[in-house]
């Protein structure tokens, strides 16, 4: 619900027009799926201009004097999945994953370039790379996905995955103990962080982390702000 709230996130550009100067905000690429793209233009049609210059809207004021109203300019990109693309200089791949049983959502596997591999003092012979698979807003992994992540690509340095409820299950998110079948299954050979946790089905985050490192030190609460050293 907050895309157009991406406006404030996008460098702008002054243009000057026969009818006056205004601001302009350079194209900021999204991608996504063509099924949500279809739901983008059925619930923000106003986000899908047909004025690919301007990409402002005109309506009429009370006094039916024209104004432009400025709103995020949005690039598409539909991605297909297990098809790589490039953005923000990192290669992506998607990877559907079930966000209930009637919604299928994109995670993503990408490599970062950097320096030593680091996992519990082992070199695991990867000093150049760092690779990342994403997967939030899950609650099924079918079993071809889960094989493409084991057999097609690189083995997983960092996971980060979906846990919204510690015991409780969810319709369309994994809970602790699904999340952490998910570690054993795909082990990772850094760490992994969870994501999306409800506050009020586990303790403050520090505490959480202790309680969780007493039986998996390489599974951590990720928080804003997180960075992750390669």
């Amino acid at each position: 619900g907050g895309l157009d709230d991406l406006r404030g996130f996008q460098s702008q550009r002054l243009v000057v027009r026969p009818d006056g100067t205004s601001w302009l905000r350079d194209p900021l690429d999204v991608y996504l799926s063509s099924r949500c793209f279809d739901g983008v233009k059925t619930t923000f049609p106003y986000l899908v201009p047909h004025d690919s210059e301007t990409r402002e809207i005109v309506a009429d004021t009370v006094e039916t004097h024209k104004v432009r109203r400025t709103v995020a300019d949005l690039r598409y990109r539909i991605v297909q999945p297990y098809e790589p693309f490039v953005a923000a200089g990192l290669k992506m791949m998607p990877l559907p994953v079930y966000h209930g049983g009637d919604m299928i959502c994109n995670g993503y596997a990408f490599t970062i370039r950097g320096g030593k591999n680091r996992g519990d003092g082992d070199d695991h012979g990867d000093d150049e790379h760092l690779h990342v698979v994403y997967l939030f807003d899950i609650s099924f992994m079918p079993n071809e996905r889960l094989r493409y992540i084991q057999e097609n690509l690189p083995p997983t340095d960092v996971l980060v995955v979906d846990c919204l409820r510690k015991t409780r299950t969810a319709a369309t998110h994994y809970n602790y103990q699904q999340a952490v079948a998910l570690v054993d299954t795909i082990r990772p050979k850094r760490v992994t962080y969870l994501v999306g946790m409800d506050c009020d089905d586990f303790y403050p985050h520090d505490e959480e982390n202790r309680v969780i490192d007493a039986t998996r030190p390489n599974v951590r609460f990720a928080h804003d702000g997180l960075v992750i050293e390669v």
